[in-house]
């Protein structure tokens, strides 16, 4: 059987002003009945924007380099639905103005 898509529903994509870093906004999307927050924009000086999943910092106990590990994991399909619609999403309005949903 083919397994039904699930639509992706953005909860808030609040506007982040005044970024000088390559993050560019924190986006909380639903699909089906799982609610995922902290997927990140980041988009490098000249480089093309690309969604990063949430994730968890485990700091070094020496003080060292913290690691960072994935919260959720997304098949290849649904990663690039997700990232796809966010970037689209993303893309139309700018910092001034947060999307209604």
């Amino acid at each position: 059987t083919i397994p039904q898509v699930k639509p992706i529903e953005f909860i808030s994509i609040p506007p982040m002003k005044n970024t000088t870093g390559a993050l560019k906004a924190f986006i909380s999307v639903r699909i089906g009945g799982v609610t995922i927050h902290d997927l990140r924009v980041i988009q490098q000086d000249g480089k093309s924007a690309w969604v990063a999943p949430p994730q968890k910092e485990i700091p070094a106990r020496d003080g060292g380099k913290s690691k960072y590990f994935p919260v959720v994991e997304f098949t290849e399909d649904l990663k690039q639905r997700v990232s796809d619609a966010i970037l689209a999403e993303w893309g139309n309005y700018n910092d001034d103005e947060a999307p209604a949903f």
